[in-house]
């Protein structure tokens, strides 16, 4: 890679730090929203001259904008008077964004799948969603910083490889903020948001939705509609449909099967198949996407006691899934061709569906629930084999118990993602444990309690002296 270097004269730069020294730095109106900029920000000289001089080295390594050349903790004060960070040092916001991953706009999960890293429990009743107004002031928060500094703390040299989420614990369909008017907001448009401050393109996930739900099915049109167009469409890495045999749906017709409970089986594992070929059917403008597509995963067949939850049994459903979605599409091209125009038309969706619903992924890191549904089907399950099923993750603990030993970042030789939870709290995590931090946004509901993460650690807490 070559690196450009501008090299100045001691005394131009001189006459650079005194000019910049004098002027009083301001947040650019045009990209923030007017209702949270601070007041005309002037900053001591003192701070100024740092700011300047950094900015000079970083220009000489290559690039003024990137955030791991400055030094952050010199440069502590630029962010005086931005409502979000008060509380928090540069350095902490600077670490937070460098490995930002997820912000929860939206915690807990009605799909209850048992395969689910993150312990995904039912959403609390009075308080599952971010307010709008606390990830507006947030994004605007960043916005504001980049404007005063010209540091891009969100800096990635490959961005197109990597992607942000505004779920941990959820369905991306069941996203609907409210703001202090009781407004709705709704995944495109935080994402929209996410994705302009970050320069990162986010992701949608979902399990279905309840299609008796008038109000879920035109939510999912409008997301989908959003998307058929493909400027929109760019602002996403992927759109996903996930299928499954650990769905709380699926699970439970095993379960009544297994007590004798037949007919009322088979009534609910119809309605999983029609859950999920709905959501094909509503995601059939985005088909001609790349970017669409399903994740399928089961179990392997070799792993004893896995019936009913392995390759095996994922291939029936995606065989009952199609002949259900092949179904809607014949019934569309016979009655108001929604998405079905003619038979050139229904013969190549059905040709893509087939291709989407084909790939199966048997590498499933388990859960606790999985294990122990193995273990009761399997009591001889041998240690070796889950030793092996959760191989992938051991390295995981390692990282931690040197992070949790030796107490610095740098030492855990693991760079954790970073949730902001729905109150303002801030996470690390491995997709493994959430480790708790002393980072707290300044949210207007900082002082409500979110449902814990189930992975969460107990007995460790990241603090700022730990960067």
């Amino acid at each position: 890679m070559k690196i450009s270097r501008t090299f100045l004269h001691p005394g131009s730069v001189k006459q650079y730090i005194n000019k910049i020294s004098q002027k009083t730095v301001e947040p650019h109106t045009s990209d923030v929203s007017q209702d949270v900029l601070v007041p005309n920000f002037v900053p001591q000289k003192k701070l100024m001259r740092k700011l300047v001089l950094n900015r000079l080295f970083a220009r000489f390594f290559g690039d003024a904008s990137n955030v791991k050349y400055y030094n952050l903790d010199a440069l502590d004060g630029l962010q005086k008077g931005i409502p979000v960070f008060k509380g928090l040092s540069l350095k902490q916001i600077g670490f937070l964004a460098k490995d930002l991953h997820i912000i929860a706009a939206k915690r807990g999960c009605n799909s209850g799948c048992v395969h689910c890293y993150a312990g995904a429990k039912t959403p609390l009743k009075d308080f599952n969603s971010i307010l709008y107004e606390d990830f507006k002031a947030f994004m605007d928060g960043y916005n504001i910083l980049k404007k005063r500094s010209g540091i891009d703390f969100f800096y990635d040299l490959d961005k197109s490889d990597s992607y942000k989420s505004l779920v941990f614990d959820s369905d991306n369909i069941d996203i609907a903020v409210k703001d202090l008017a009781n407004r709705e907001h709704l995944f495109t448009e935080l994402n929209t948001m996410f994705y302009k401050t970050t320069g990162v393109k986010g992701i949608f996930d979902t399990s279905g939705w309840n299609v008796k739900s008038s109000v879920m099915q035109q939510r999912a049109e409008k997301i989908v509609d959003y998307y058929t167009h493909s400027n929109n469409i760019d602002e996403i890495k992927q759109f996903n449909i996930s299928i499954n045999p650990f769905h709380s749906m699926y699970v439970k017709s095993l379960e009544l099967k297994e007590k004798g409970y037949d007919k009322l089986a088979e009534d609910i594992y119809n309605r999983y198949i029609d859950r999920i070929s709905n959501a094909l059917f509503t995601c059939i403008p985005l088909f001609k996407f790349e970017k669409f597509n399903t994740i399928i995963r089961a179990l392997d067949d070799c792993i004893l006691g896995s019936e009913g939850y392995n390759y095996s049994a994922v291939k029936k459903i995606t065989a009952d899934i199609y002949k259900n979605f092949e179904m809607k599409c014949n019934l569309d091209l016979q009655g108001a061709k929604k998405h079905i125009k003619n038979k050139e038309m229904l013969d190549n969706t059905l040709k893509l569906a087939s291709e989407k619903l084909d790939f199966v992924d048997t590498k499933v890191i388990p859960s606790k629930k999985i294990i122990s549904i193995l273990k009761k089907k399997n009591p001889k399950l041998s240690d070796y084999t889950i030793h092996d099923m959760y191989s992938p993750m051991l390295a995981k603990d390692v990282n931690f118990r040197r992070l949790k030993t030796l107490k610095h970042y740098k030492d855990a030789y693991f760079s954790y993602l970073n949730i902001v939870d729905i109150n303002g709290k801030v996470y690390m995590t491995d997709n493994l444990r959430i480790i708790p931090t002393d980072m707290q946004l300044n949210f207007l509901n900082r002082d409500k309690n979110s449902r814990e993460f189930s992975n969460t650690v107990n007995d460790f807490v990241f603090t700022k002296d730990m960067l």
